[in-house]
């Protein structure tokens, strides 16, 4: 069976408040059956920048995205083409 993947994002929410909160979680990171990654935020500090900026590895200055009122698709690769991609 291929390994599966869950990109899980928490808008707002603060890593010390997480780690406390999600202990079925902590228990697949404890039993080596999931992977813990810590991220910082890019400015501006609003959900639709830091998606794209999550999705394609870009600043908000590299893929455009500097606000929520951003319309159309990005035009820069991201993750989850590249998963397809791999297969």
């Amino acid at each position: 069976m291929k390994n599966k993947v869950i990109l899980l994002i928490l808008d707002g929410l603060g890593y010390s408040y997480a780690r406390k909160l999600m202990g079925n979680l902590e228990g697949w990171v404890d039993s080596g059956e999931a992977s813990l990654w810590k991220g910082q935020s890019v400015l501006p500090s609003v959900s639709g920048p830091c998606y794209a900026s999550i999705h394609t590895g870009l600043t908000p200055q590299e893929h455009g995205v500097t606000s929520n009122y951003h319309q159309g698709k990005l035009e820069d690769p991201d993750i989850f083409s590249a998963v397809k991609s791999a297969g």
